[in-house]
């Protein structure tokens, strides 16, 4: 499990507040597996005020996920949902609607990342055709 997850948590422990959130409340745990060690960050949700602890605690909604998967959640490479159908993540989605305003919340939090991201240098990542010429 990466410095990513981590730092996830840290920032949004610190955040106190998410206007995103306002309309959820209850605890969602996210029980993050490294080989034989998993880690826990539960967050709890009040109407947007927000804390994260790393207890192993009772929660709303308990979400298990491998540390790189969680990973590639937290950066927008793959889909909380996605990764739920193809069993990489697991939940119990006793309350999917918790759930569901986490997601779109990360997805809202990786755009903005994005969209403050510096841009890329021209032409960086396009494809070449080696042996093809103008005509």
């Amino acid at each position: 499990m990466g410095d990513i997850t981590t730092a996830f948590f840290d920032e949004l422990a610190e955040s106190d507040h998410q206007p995103m959130l306002r309309r959820a409340q209850g605890t969602i745990r996210f029980d993050i597996e490294s080989g034989r060690t998993t880690k826990r960050w539960a967050v709890t949700i009040d109407r947007g005020a927000v804390t994260v602890s790393q207890k192993n605690r009772a929660a709303d909604c308990v979400v298990r996920a491998d540390g790189a998967v969680f990973d590639n959640l937290v950066t927008g490479a793959a889909n909380t949902f996605a990764m739920m159908l193809r069993g990489q993540v697991v939940t119990d989605l006793e309350h999917p609607e918790l759930l569901l305003l986490f997601h779109r919340f990360m997805r809202a939090r990786q755009q903005a990342a994005a969209a403050t991201a510096p841009p890329a240098a021209a032409g960086a990542g396009r494809a070449r055709s080696a042996g093809r010429t103008k005509r």
